[in-house]
């Protein structure tokens, strides 16, 4: 945020922090243009025009210090460390023959192998766990129907809600979508599919205080495996 500020404000920024209650908030103001108000509502969905190739591009340029990555994908020049599970589901489009289907209780798993499916990018940590998945349940995931690969979860939403397919995708980043009615959400099997959510640095590179304090909380609060 800081480096934001510094590269799209006029010179002015403020930097503050403080503690309310339970928890810590961190606040940088500047004199920039600021967000158009369309974008607004996209601000703080999660994963939206991010994937881990790309968070772990801008951490090699040093464009970004510290980020939040869905796939461990390169250990010998990064730190990582666990800090939450997100689930993966399946959606489809709020439609027959899917509304009937989730009412009879088929499986996400079933929809996956019978479907039109779209996919992520190869990089993306959300298509690395589910093929991570499908070798564990014993299926190629050459054998999927699949008629797209899509970078971006937004557009994947959007190509789902058109009938192109279904898709995989974080429980978190489709919750608007769920509320609205504008999706269904298939479980991908009892149990429940998780990728795990990693903070992440490069290694060797020293975080500054700020930095430190900020990672020092997050992983203070990090789920339990």
């Amino acid at each position: 945020m800081v480096v934001n500020a510094a590269r799209y404000g006029n010179g002015w920024i403020k930097v503050s922090s403080g503690t309310e209650l339970n928890r810590a908030w961190f606040q940088v103001e500047d004199d920039g243009p600021g967000i158009k108000p369309e974008q607004r509502k996209h601000l703080f969905q999660p994963f939206v025009r991010g994937d881990s190739a790309r968070i772990h591009s801008l951490m090699l340029e040093s464009r970004v210090h510290l980020g939040f990555v869905g796939a461990a994908m390169d250990p010998r020049r990064f730190v990582y460390h666990p800090i939450a599970n997100d689930r993966l589901v399946l959606i489809a489009p709020n439609r027959e023959p899917y509304a009937t289907l989730r009412r009879q209780g088929v499986s996400g798993l079933t929809l996956l192998t019978q479907q039109p499916l779209i996919r992520r990018e190869p990089a993306s940590g959300t298509r690395q766990s589910l093929e991570d998945y499908l070798r564990r349940s014993g299926i190629a995931a050459d054998c999927l129907h699949s008629v797209a690969e899509i970078d971006t979860p937004e557009d994947v939403k959007a190509a789902v809600q058109r009938g192109l397919g279904v898709a995989v995708i974080s429980a978190l980043a489709v919750q608007e979508e769920l509320a609205a009615g504008k999706l269904l959400s298939f479980d991908l099997d009892r149990s429940g599919v998780f990728r795990r959510i990693y903070l992440a640095w490069p290694a060797g590179c020293p975080l500054t205080a700020a930095e430190r304090r900020f990672a020092d909380y997050v992983l203070s609060h990090a789920e339990g495996e």
